[in-house]
């Protein structure tokens, strides 16, 4: 497991239920705590929203980590990692 370098991405899976609002009220948490999605995608599966985000910082950022324990039934951390100096 990476340590914070004060430099990092982090990618997980959100799954939300599929109802006007939910994507909003849970991208409202990362907004409220100044955190950069950089990338977001969308699929559905078994009648649930599935989502695919990546954005600045580190699971364990002080920012960044109520937010993942608030949502811990619906995401899967799939991991924090340096970034790189630029995206592909």
């Amino acid at each position: 497991e990476n340590q914070p370098s004060g430099a990092d991405k982090t990618s997980i899976l959100a799954r939300l239920s599929n109802e006007p609002g939910a994507l909003v009220e849970f991208l409202n948490d990362f907004e409220k705590a100044n955190v950069n999605l950089t990338k977001i995608k969308s699929h559905i599966v078994e009648g649930k929203s599935v989502f695919f985000l990546e954005f600045n910082g580190h699971k364990d950022d002080a920012n960044i980590k109520p937010i993942l324990e608030k949502h811990q039934n619906e995401i899967k951390i799939l991991g924090s990692y340096v970034k790189e100096t630029e995206d592909i």
